[in-house]
């Protein structure tokens, strides 16, 4: 009798522990967030990327939407002369979901690109491994950045 109940207990807990993981990463991972650091291919390049987006914000919803806010700001050339710091600001939108067991990120929404000389939108899916997401926190990675979140609060 000792054995099965141990057995159940254990079961039990398997259970409850594989049930609550996705609600619990659904919960951490709600709210809007800023870039605190960045690097590209294991070099800090946060100062860079802040300077150039200093108003990305991206906002999870708990019914798997998310919206980025992006200001960034850029050199633009018209007609051969230099405009410094013209300030663009773009609104992207899409959904989002945790896949492979909850270790990676799935961002799915659509860009703007060139087809047959028209301006098309195509969809894009993003994939990000997740680590150490916690209500206040998370690191995205890619083969390529590391970019490190913090909720806003």
């Amino acid at each position: 009798m000792k054995k099965i109940l141990g057995f159940v207990l254990v079961a039990l807990v398997i259970v409850v522990a594989g049930c609550n993981k996705d609600k619990l990463y659904t919960k951490d991972l709600t709210g809007t967030w800023h870039i605190y650091k960045y690097l590209f291919k294991n070099v800090d390049e946060t100062n860079q990327y802040l300077a150039a987006n200093p108003g990305y914000t991206i906002a999870f919803t708990s019914d798997g939407k998310f919206v980025e806010q992006n200001t960034s700001i850029h050199d633009t050339v018209i007609g051969g002369v230099v405009y410094q710091d013209t300030t663009y600001s773009g609104v992207n939108a899409g959904t989002w979901k945790f896949a492979n067991k909850d270790i990676n990120l799935l961002l799915t929404d659509s860009v703007s690109a060139f087809v047959d000389t028209a301006v098309v939108r195509v969809p894009r899916v993003r994939t990000y491994t997740i680590f150490d997401l916690t209500g206040s926190s998370v690191q995205l990675d890619t083969d390529t950045t590391q970019v490190y979140y913090a909720k806003n609060m």
